[in-house]
């Protein structure tokens, strides 16, 4: 468990981040990675401040004015940071790409952005910056992190720091102090589910007002290692700037699938870990795995016996002896070594993002895991709605934070307002739908309930329904989240729109599916696999066994299997695992219409 510690105030601007870190924190841990060979390595506050000020000095140094942008394309690693603190210092607009990224949304986000200077991870990620390049004639500099090798037109991230070094501190130290709290610190380009992506402008006070929001509330008040997401996402940046303005460590996620991720949670031990719904539950199928058959089948029954008596300890309640030694031994068997796979150390448990089953949220608070859901948006600096330790119900995404108004609207829209709320999508006088600002009220596309004592419930998108020919409307959510409890299920997207019923496409997971395949001999290969009837009749069990669960009309009442998992590089999903249903819908509308046939 973490201990409480004092936190620092927070400035009105994030321009001091580096240069505080380093003055209040010295040489405790900031920035923890796995490098290339496996081990971990790590950077003080002052090794982070002196790195982001020699970015800082470096981008002045290529001539660039307070509010010009700069783009990133590379995966979270200590350089994404050290560039977001210098940026931050020196005036300068940070904009992000993923590294999945493909040309096209390069051309699309270095032009509407007007960025004159990109920052890639790579010689990978150069190469699609070299396709893109001949349609970006205001990007004035490339500059590699990892250069293969130099060339006279590519800057590496090294020279770019050594430049820094040479140049005059006291120009940095000015363009410091010339920071306001409305200047721009970022512009965020959103996930882009529902159409193309849009840049999304983020000044220092939406974050400042942020950081302050969560404090108040208490999201996490003690002192231990932060485990973050492997994206340069919104989450990233609100809980990046959040740990590092309290003097926390940030151990970086490198590893992809569950394996790796369960690894590094071993070698970190963290007390604070942001998992999106699809990693949380590889962990809950691969919790299930370990346990013995007779003890799996009856998991959640046992979890719901670990949350009933701690209930009854914590109000101070007698325990029969019965009771207590079926508590003792689920203890023993299943709660301890769940926990331990979080690396022993875990205060809380951060899920947002996505919808996810409430049994898998049950199963680990059942297991004694602290487990918080939460809601927010790029637009909303992050923050929003969140389950306290001390306040959490399970299903919901908690209550909002302190400084941020929440209320649903008569047609069921959420909306929210705030210092934390973005002015607008940059470079459009005004959208339609979701992201509408009208009266200070952003309109977020989502709808939600409250319930009685003050807890958002999300229901479903404004426009993520699936309309009936009968004049039904259909939450696709609730039916996909509970498939998604199967371990061998990746992604369940349903489709119908204008049909007399649903249908759905179903996506494997790779590693449990060849699991479950080897241990009956059959083709540990997904595109054979399907083709086997044993499969497909398993496979039968367990969808007939998540529409058993809703009501007729929200049931699949067919499905086709896909011969491999929905892709991030071919704009399916997005690098936070949201899958995106026109992209979809493009590339197996008429697979799927052909389920009518």
């Amino acid at each position: 468990m973490t201990t409480e510690f004092a936190r620092p105030p927070i400035p009105e601007t994030l321009a001091s981040l580096g240069t505080r870190g380093a003055d209040l924190f010295k040489d405790r841990p900031a920035l923890r990675w796995r490098e290339p060979d496996g081990t971990w390595a790590e950077a003080s506050y002052v090794d982070m401040g002196q790195a982001s000020d020699e970015i800082a000095s470096g981008l002045i140094g290529l001539g660039l004015a307070a509010g010009d942008r700069i783009v990133t394309q590379t995966k979270l690693r200590p350089e994404w940071t050290y560039t977001l603190l210098a940026t931050a210092a020196s005036g300068l607009v940070l904009t992000n790409l993923l590294p999945t990224t493909v040309p096209d949304e390069i051309v699309h986000v270095v032009n509407d952005s007007g960025a004159k200077v990109l920052i890639c991870e790579d010689s990978d990620q150069l190469a699609k910056v070299r396709i893109a390049q001949p349609l970006l004639p205001d990007l004035a500099r490339i500059i590699v992190i990892d250069p293969d090798e130099a060339t006279d037109d590519v800057m590496s991230l090294a020279d770019l720091r050594e430049l820094g070094r040479r140049a005059d501190p006291a120009e940095l130290a000015r363009r410091r102090s010339c920071v306001e709290p409305d200047d721009l610190l970022v512009l965020l380009y959103t996930s882009g589910t529902t159409g193309s992506t849009k840049g999304c402008p983020l000044t220092h006070r939406n974050y400042v007002s942020a950081i302050r929001s969560q404090r108040e509330a208490k999201v996490g008040a003690g002192y231990g290692t932060l485990y973050s997401t492997s994206a340069t996402s919104t989450v990233t940046l609100i809980t990046q700037t959040m740990a590092l303005s309290s003097g926390l460590p940030v151990a970086f996620r490198k590893g992809t699938d569950t394996d790796a991720v369960l690894t590094e949670l071993l070698e970190v031990g963290p007390a604070y870990v942001l998992l999106a719904p699809m990693l949380l539950e590889g962990i809950y199928a691969a919790a299930l795995e370990k346990l013995p058959a007779r003890l799996r089948r009856r998991a959640l029954g046992t979890a719901r016996l670990g949350s009933r008596v701690r209930d009854m300890l914590d109000r101070g309640e007698e325990i029969a002896p019965e009771l207590r030694q079926r508590f003792d031994e689920a203890e023993r068997l299943v709660f301890e070594p769940v926990r331990a796979l979080f690396g022993g150390a875990l205060d809380r448990l951060q899920v947002s993002g996505a919808p996810i089953s409430s049994e898998i949220l049950e199963f680990f608070a059942g297991c004694g895991l602290t487990v918080l859901q939460g809601y927010a948006l790029s637009e909303t600096a992050g923050v929003g709605v969140v389950n306290r330790p001390t306040s959490n119900r399970l299903g919901t995404v908690g209550k909002p934070v302190p400084g941020v108004d929440v209320r649903v609207a008569d047609d069921g829209e959420i909306l929210v307002r705030g210092e934390n709320v973005f002015a607008g999508y940059w470079g459009r006088a005004a959208v339609e739908g979701a992201g509408t600002l009208r009266d200070g009220w952003l309109h977020t596309g989502d709808n939600g309930s409250f319930d009685e004592d003050g807890f958002l419930t999300i229901t479903g998108r404004t426009k993520d329904i699936i309309k009936l020919n009968n004049a039904f409307g259909v939450p696709p959510s609730v039916l996909e989240s509970i498939a998604r409890e199967c371990p061998l299920i990746s992604q369940f997207v349903l489709y119908g729109e204008g049909k007399p019923y649903l249908v759905a496409l179903v996506t494997l997971d790779e590693r449990h599916a060849g699991r479950w395949a080897a241990d009956r001999a059959l083709p540990t290969e997904v595109p054979k696999l399907i083709q086997r009837r044993e499969f497909l009749d398993h496979l039968d069990g367990e969808i007939d066994r998540a529409n058993a669960r809703v009501q007729d009309y929200y049931q699949a009442k067919a499905y086709l299997v896909l011969e491999r998992d929905l892709s991030v590089k071919t704009g399916e999903v997005t690098g936070t695992q949201k899958v995106c249903r026109p992209v979809v819908h493009k590339h197996f509308g008429a697979r799927l219409e052909g389920l009518y046939l």
